[in-house]
């Protein structure tokens, strides 16, 4: 088994009451997954529970809400790595720069559909504690295509910004082709 990491390193803002999506193509291996994680790299913003994150399989359907109004009272500013396995993301209070497990947590907001991110998944799926989806539950198959990474912010009066996104894909295989391309779009 092998973890394979592929990268968007574009960055952008993370403006108020709009939603980002940037694609990764992963390619180069079809061995079935054990497991995907996602990296913010470079994440700054002024209100860490404005923020909500999914992450779409290159099928279009198999989709988690890894990050959602997590953490209230902080400052983003560094590189958060959400992965199955690690201390769940927290509703209220610090989240310091580091690894953490996927969070979704409502706030008193309404929970995110499609049309809050753009996306065509046909029905999403939240980690705890809106939900119980993780990224072993929601991801599984041939990993081969384009992953893309919504980030919505919800409120206004706090921005921010990121300097990359990376997939980190396990699977069966050994090798991988590891060079790729990547697109961004912005709605507002």
């Amino acid at each position: 088994m092998a973890a394979f990491t592929y990268s968007n390193n574009t960055g952008d803002a993370i403006v108020d009451l709009a939603t980002i999506s940037q694609t990764i193509n992963v390619y180069g291996s079809t061995a079935p997954l054990t497991g995907v994680s996602v990296a913010i790299l470079g994440l700054t913003h002024t209100f860490s529970g404005d923020l909500d994150m999914l992450l779409v399989a290159p099928n279009g359907t198999d989709n988690l809400v890894f990050w959602s109004d997590a953490g209230s009272v902080n400052d983003l500013n560094g590189v958060y790595i959400i992965q199955d396995g690690s201390t769940g993301l927290t509703e209220l209070g610090m989240v310091p720069a580091g690894a953490y497990g996927p969070g979704a947590f409502s706030l008193g907001d309404p929970l995110e559909t499609d049309a809050t991110f753009g996306s065509s998944t046909g029905a999403l799926n939240f980690a705890q504690t809106d939900g119980s989806a993780t990224f072993a539950s929601s991801f599984s198959g041939d990993p081969t295509g384009n992953w893309t990474i919504y980030i919505h912010d919800d409120t206004a009066a706090d921005s921010g910004a990121f300097t990359g996104l990376q997939v980190i894909v396990g699977n069966a295989a050994t090798t991988a082709q590891i060079d790729g391309t990547a697109v961004r779009t912005r709605s507002s």
